[in-house]
């Protein structure tokens, strides 16, 4: 993914584009939302990488639930629901 390349080189704001662009044609692209929680939290903006940090921890659920059996779709997506701290470390 062209945004992950730009995360690795340092390349933020070219990173967030390619990562907006990548969950406007595949919504449900869950490296594009955590790599957009990375951009936003290194940029100093919590709120939006909260944001997609609870849309890709809902996609998480969404694709875990779709696969699991019955009996471990209620454990698992309370687990997941709970919620994250951003954390960035330099």
């Amino acid at each position: 993914m062209l945004g992950q390349i730009h995360y690795q080189l340092g390349n933020y704001e070219q990173a967030r584009k390619n990562f907006e662009i990548a969950v406007r044609l595949e919504p449900d692209l869950k490296p594009a939302f955590y790599g957009l929680v990375r951009v936003h939290a290194l940029e100093g903006n919590q709120q939006r990488a909260k944001n997609y940090m609870e849309r890709f921890q809902d996609l998480s659920i969404e694709i875990l639930t779709d696969r699991a059996p019955a009996s471990l779709e209620h454990p698992v997506a309370s687990i997941l629901r709970q919620p994250l701290q951003v954390v960035v470390c330099p």
